[in-house]
């Protein structure tokens, strides 16, 4: 966890913003642990983490949020 939160701090101190560090066995993974909560967060989601995980999200033209849990919205967004 400290080489992701130390990433963070250089990209803050050299650039002047904030970003969010996903980190996962995938490149799935990782980019839908960097959307969790933001802006300047550290977050995982690794296979074994799927099933504990949430994700919040918007349909498109809808204005509630739906929260589900990762592997049902994996289930759901897949182009299978």
């Amino acid at each position: 966890m400290e080489l992701k939160k130390t990433s963070a701090e250089v990209i803050k101190k050299l650039f002047g913003f904030t970003v969010n560090v996903g980190v996962g066995n995938n490149k799935l993974c990782a980019k839908m642990a960097s959307d969790f909560k933001k802006p300047d967060m550290v977050h995982t989601l690794f296979n074994n983490e799927v099933k504990d995980k949430t994700v919040t999200y918007r349909r498109f033209g809808q204005k509630e949020q739906i929260t589900v849990p990762v592997d049902e919205f994996l289930k759901m967004h897949t182009l299978v």
